[in-house]
């Protein structure tokens, strides 16, 4: 689960470094508003090793694993729902940002079944993907701070940042109810 993370947070990562790309005016004489926009798309496909291991887990086929949450385990007519391959471009997490002088809103989604808030198998749940995007953005805005030839939007708060998932039933099993997490 930390890799979907590390990817949301690298997507949200790219759409940091913004260029101005709105502008509009508000009467005669007064000075156009500046918008910084960007986006960003990221894959989230399992590794090779991942898929060989039979530890990814896709959501919303069959009636389980038998292992919900990975700890009980039940009787399975389907058995585990591991990933065998990737179909078509596979699973990827998108982010939009916009920003002004003044602020910076990042909205994400993950392809995926869906997630939680947190998590009681680890520090993997909406909440940390969020406070995690936050400060790898405000790392790299410091750092873009400093190119006088590139403009960057102030840097998101984990509030600012809003995350969601398409439930896709192709996608990793982000639940517990499958076999993921």
């Amino acid at each position: 689960m930390r890799r979907y993370v590390a990817f949301l947070s690298a997507t949200a990562l790219a759409t940091a470094v913004v260029v101005p790309v709105a502008f509009a005016g508000h009467g005669k004489g007064s000075k156009p508003a500046r918008y910084l926009v960007g986006g960003a798309a990221e894959s989230i496909n399992p590794t090779a090793a991942m898929l060989a291991n039979q530890d990814f887990y896709l959501g919303g086929y069959g009636f389980g694993s038998g292992h919900p949450g990975n700890v009980t385990a039940l009787p399975s007519a389907t058995g585990g729902r591991f990933a065998t391959g990737i179909l078509g471009d596979g699973a990827h997490s998108r982010a939009f940002a916009v920003g002004d002088a003044k602020s910076t809103i990042v909205l994400a989604q993950i392809e995926t079944q869906g997630f939680f808030n947190a998590y009681k198998q680890g520090p993997f749940g909406e909440n940390e993907i969020r406070q995690d995007a936050a400060t790898q953005i405000a790392s790299l805005a410091a750092a873009a701070s400093h190119d006088k030839h590139h403009s960057a939007a102030p840097a998101p708060t984990a509030s600012q940042i809003v995350v969601d998932s398409d439930h896709s039933h192709g996608g990793p099993d982000t639940a517990g109810v499958w076999g993921g997490v």
